[in-house]
């Protein structure tokens, strides 16, 4: 037969001869509330229907059973107690839920810095900008926002010939952009490079309408050197 604690909702399984037919005063042993506990009225009729062993008979040995839970305790000398194993509700950890709203919010920031912040995830790692358009988020190239004038002098520095490259770059987007690298080549009367180099401009995000200016230099240029161009670096760093 099932008790309830009316106090605690803890659930006990106890044998209806505990009680009696009269029924008896029990106490939880979850939260110690005491109760007259009246066995049900189908309880009773099954302890009815068992017939008493003949007075010859010595009644047979109950098997010991292991408990397996909390045990209730009946307001009786202790030799009449009934302890039987109660069917306790599993324990609630709150902790746990706590636990996945925490990692789901890091998740979250984390991957909304990834978008909002996605130019500088491409200068630190390159290869990201693919990522980022398979997810169907835009990476703008450079020379889409930014606008690249130079030109080139000659001169000479302690008697060494030198090649001088000055230039502007200038934020043609209405939003702020960062500045990649910028790489020269040069070029022969057949159109091949003979000789490049990079160099980093700002590492300031661009206003919009902003511009920045920029110098670099190489000694002993390559002499079939006939023309000259300046880009953006293809990985932007």
């Amino acid at each position: 037969m099932i008790v309830v604690c009316p106090q605690c909702s803890t659930r006990y399984l106890v044998d209806p001869r505990a009680l009696g037919a009269g029924g008896r005063r029990v106490r939880c042993a979850q939260c110690s509330h005491t109760w007259h506990h009246q066995p049900s009225a189908d309880a009773l009729a099954a302890l009815e229907t068992v017939a008493p062993p003949p007075p010859s008979e010595a009644p047979p040995r109950a098997e010991r059973v292991e408990p397996q839970f909390e045990r209730p305790a009946l307001d009786e000398e202790p030799e009449h107690r009934i302890q039987l194993p109660a069917l306790a509700e599993p324990r609630r950890r709150p902790w746990l839920a706590v636990g996945w709203i925490v990692l789901l919010v890091v998740v979250g920031l984390a991957a909304g810095g990834a978008v909002w912040e996605r130019d500088a995830v491409i200068r630190a790692w390159p290869p990201s900008a693919r990522l980022y358009g398979l997810v169907g988020l835009a990476v703008p190239q450079p020379a889409d926002v930014l606008k690249v004038t130079a030109q080139a002098r000659r001169d000479e520095e302690n008697g060494v010939p030198r090649l001088v490259i000055e230039g502007v770059v200038a934020n043609i987007s209405p939003e702020a952009q960062p500045v990649p690298k910028l790489k020269v080549e040069l070029t022969d009367a057949a159109k091949r490079v003979v000789q490049s180099w990079s160099f980093d401009v700002s590492t300031e995000r661009l206003l919009p309408g902003a511009s920045v200016p920029f110098t670099t230099s190489v000694v002993r240029p390559n002499e079939s050197a006939t023309d000259m161009s300046v880009t953006f670096t293809a990985d932007g760093g």
